[in-house]
């Protein structure tokens, strides 16, 4: 007893223990007093007080206990009653598992066991479960005697319960992984090396009815087919499969058919990967079959309706485009991203190369209207439909805009055309509605003052016709009479020929006689015309010509009438004693007449219209006397055929007015070269006169008369007719050398009467001229056709037809 209490006193880790050792009746225990335990005893009992494991020495063959604190908290209410008794004692229901490894240590063969279950005395009142690991070592004397052994435990509930657990959660994983590889959609199968299907769920059964893959088995082989990407059906040693067991992992795998008993065929999608062991080497394979019909149904069907959406897309004839409205931080629009546009978005707003660009890459500066009402279209989801002008694109556009898709995707659907020509046809009709409404207004103004116009003349010719009948016998009235009649009858001609040279210039078929002339000289002769207007309204003229000849590529006649008809303008809006001014001038390559005068001037809206048909100056204070408003329209018309240019400035009203033509010039003639002044040409000089025999034929009496009375002053014989039955009557008799024909005649006309005329072999050396009131291009073309050597438009002036008389002869 003092042997083990001296010993227990050199330890400190074990004082509960040590203490029931120090207090212990040794002397009742089969052991006896420890200081006769033999020494492999007493080093392995010191051992076992010290361990932080449960630890048990059993002794002698009753297997006598003893044990540490940590195996006396195991022993529960057992303890300190277990201490030095038979271990069969203490632990009854656990000596059966237990003996044989005791029996085997003290035998000298020590022993494990692992995850041993003991059921631990009640604690609280309840028995528990616990697993250890324990070992049985032999105690063997020095000379080599086995007394008893030692057992030491380790506990393993904790992993037991664990793996337990772990276990019961792969069983559950497996079952609930059982269950939903059962239910997939897609058909799930693997394969051992042979080809041979070890695992399948419920869907690929349907496909591997034999429970072989198709690539090793004819049967299902005839169901599958399989193409390239060129359209050619793939080998069986090339099914995902057979690629799969050669160590390939097929994926994302090939779409195949497969055919159901019906013939129906479905289009699937196969993959398939190798199974590698730890060696690397292919143990079978896992293929997945997905029923993608629908979607590849589908895809076809959307093919082709994307197909009949592109086609429209493509070829309507309005312009289309998707769109994406870019919006900052604060919600409001900034930019706009074009998506989709189809061959006509080019076309109608002007723009190219706009898919996947944005408006202000393509167009910097476009006007924010665009980007505010689409902006509103994407954030409300509210169509729209309007017009607007792009000035930036100088373009009108007509606009169908719709949201599509999302509110916070942002895009806009536009439908649109570019509706610019429309706008400008519509102005031009009102513009068309507006002039037409202008100009029937200055029609009827002009059709007023021309019958003005035309009563003052013809009043006065009647009434000059009743004083000569009154005064006959008066001399001196009747020559005062026949000059007032000349004057009158020069004013009706005058009119007569503004409104046929307007009527030509505006269809175009008026006659430019070009010849290179001397500006100054036309403008000389044009002077001489206007003299007695200027003169009898007592306005000042000066004329100021350039200093050496201007050669100009004109007609001298019509530029002279130019001239001439701003003179008697100006001498008209001009009040009596006034100031009219005439300057010719170079500048640069041009030649300019400006005429100048102190007249009523010109309002400002009024000058943009001076040149127009019928247009007149407007408040003139009284003083025009008379016109019909055509005489600026035919001026103007007249300097554009030259390739020149008029122009009117004035200050305003009583401010005087300044008309400006800018002609061209034209090359120096070379030496010896004849310049012509207007109305004197070669074929115009003086030449012998002699007698001719002349018929004369108008249906109007009075113009054949006096045509007649007019050649008879010439000492001419003279027939006349009033038809043309009449007329070849007379040449049965009468050869003529002249023949005058008026061409409107009711019954036989003018140009039917020449034709017949002129297949009488007497008269082949008459010299027919076609007297008419139509004097165009077209009509003395259709005379010459006739037969017709010339053309006189009438009334005929005396002076021409003894010009024509003075050519004959």
């Amino acid at each position: 007893m003092s042997a083990l209490s001296q010993h227990s006193d050199e330890h400190t880790g074990q004082p509960a223990m040590r203490a029931l050792l120090a207090a212990y009746d040794w002397s009742a225990s089969p052991m006896g007093d420890p200081s006769a335990w033999p020494v492999e005893l007493r080093v392995a009992f010191d051992l076992m007080l010290d361990s932080p494991h449960p630890t048990l020495v059993c002794w002698t063959g009753r297997y006598l206990m003893l044990y540490n604190d940590a195996y006396a908290g195991l022993l529960g209410a057992r303890h300190p009653f277990a201490f030095g008794r038979p271990l069969e004692d203490v632990m009854p229901t656990m000596w059966p598992d237990v003996q044989p490894l005791a029996d085997a240590a003290m035998a000298g063969r020590p022993g494990h066991i692992d995850e041993l279950c003991v059921t631990l005395p009640p604690a609280q009142g309840q028995e528990c479960e616990r697993w250890f690991s324990a070992s049985y070592v032999p105690l063997r004397s020095p000379a080599g005697e086995v007394g008893g052994f030692v057992h030491t435990a380790f506990e393993t509930t904790g992993r037991v319960l664990e793996a337990r657990r772990a276990d019961q959660a792969r069983r559950a994983s497996d079952a609930r992984l059982s269950a939903l590889f059962d239910s997939l959609p897609v058909g799930v199968g693997v394969s051992d090396a042979s080809g041979a299907i070890v695992l399948a769920n419920d869907a690929m059964e349907h496909y591997l009815p034999t429970r072989r893959m198709p690539s090793l088995d004819e049967q299902p082989l005839a169901r599958w087919t399989i193409l390239d990407a060129d359209g050619n059906r793939v080998a069986r040693a090339d099914y995902p499969g057979a690629r799969a067991l050669r160590g390939e992992r097929v994926v994302p795998g090939v779409e195949a058919l497969y055919r159901e008993d019906d013939g129906r065929e479905t289009w699937v999608h196969i993959s398939s990967v190798p199974i590698v062991d730890a060696d690397g080497k292919v143990s079978g394979q896992v293929s997945a079959v997905t029923d993608i019909d629908r979607v590849k149904r589908t895809e076809a069907a959307l093919r082709e309706s994307e197909e009949k959406y592109r086609k429209l897309f493509e070829e309507v004839d309005e312009a289309f485009c998707i769109l994406e409205v870019k919006f900052d931080a604060d919600g409001a629009p900034i930019d706009l991203v074009f998506l989709e546009v189809n061959p006509m978005f080019a076309i109608q707003s002007g723009i190219v190369d706009a898919r996947g660009r944005s408006v202000h890459e393509l167009a910097p500066g476009l006007e924010s209207v665009w980007l505010e009402r689409y902006g509103a279209v994407a954030r409300s989801g509210e169509s729209i439909l309007f017009e607007e002008y792009s000035p930036m694109l100088e373009r009108w556009f007509e606009v169908n805009a719709s949201r599509i898709g999302a509110p916070e995707v942002g895009h806009v659907a536009l439908v649109f055309r570019d509706t610019s020509e429309r706008k400008r046809i519509e102005e031009d009709m009102r513009r068309l509605a507006r002039e037409a409404s202008e100009a029937s207004r200055r029609k009827s103004e002009f059709l007023a003052v021309l019958a003005h116009e035309l009563r003052n003349p013809m009043a006065t010719i009647r009434t000059g016709l009743e004083i000569m009948r009154l005064r006959a016998d008066s001399p001196d009235t009747l020559a005062r009479v026949r000059e007032m009649l000349e004057r009158q009858t020069h004013q009706l001609s005058h009119l007569v020929d503004d409104l046929l040279d307007v009527a030509r210039v505006s269809s175009g078929k008026i006659e430019i006689r070009k010849q290179l002339a001397d500006l100054n000289r036309v403008v000389t002769g044009a002077v001489e015309t206007s003299t007695a207007v200027i003169q009898g309204a007592r306005h000042r003229l000066e004329v100021g010509l350039w200093p050496e000849p201007l050669l100009l590529d004109i007609d001298p006649i019509r530029i002279a009438q130019v001239v001439s008809n701003l003179l008697t303008n100006a001498a008209k809006y001009t009040p009596p004693g006034g100031d009219i001014r005439l300057a010719v001038r170079r500048q640069a390559d041009a030649a300019v007449v400006a005429v100048s005068d102190s007249g009523v001037g010109i309002l400002p809206e009024h000058q943009g219209a001076i040149f127009e048909m019928f247009s007149q100056v407007g408040d003139n204070g009284g003083l025009a006397q008379g016109g019909l408003g055509i005489g600026l329209s035919l001026v103007r018309q007249l300097v554009n055929l030259h390739g020149g240019t008029i122009a009117v400035h004035s200050a305003g009203a009583g401010q005087g007015s300044t008309f400006t033509v800018r002609l061209p010039l034209g090359v120096r003639p070379a030496a010896g070269h004849d310049v012509a002044a207007p109305g004197l040409r070669r074929e115009q000089r003086a030449v012998p006169r002699r007698s001719f025999r002349i018929l004369v034929v108008d249906d109007n009496t009075d113009a054949a008369e006096s045509l007649s009375l007019l050649l008879q002053l010439n000492a001419h014989e003279i027939r006349s007719a009033t038809n043309g039955r009449d007329a070849l009557a007379l040449v049965r008799d009468f050869t003529p050398d002249i023949a005058f024909l008026d061409i409107g005649m009711p019954g036989m006309t003018g140009y039917e009467l020449a034709r017949q005329l002129r297949a009488l072999p007497a008269l082949a050396h008459t010299t027919f001229v076609a007297v008419t009131g139509w004097g165009s291009e077209e009509d003395q073309a259709r005379s010459r056709e006739a037969g017709f050597d010339h053309h006189f438009t009438k009334p005929i002036a005396a002076e021409t037809v003894s010009r024509l008389l003075g050519q004959l002869g």
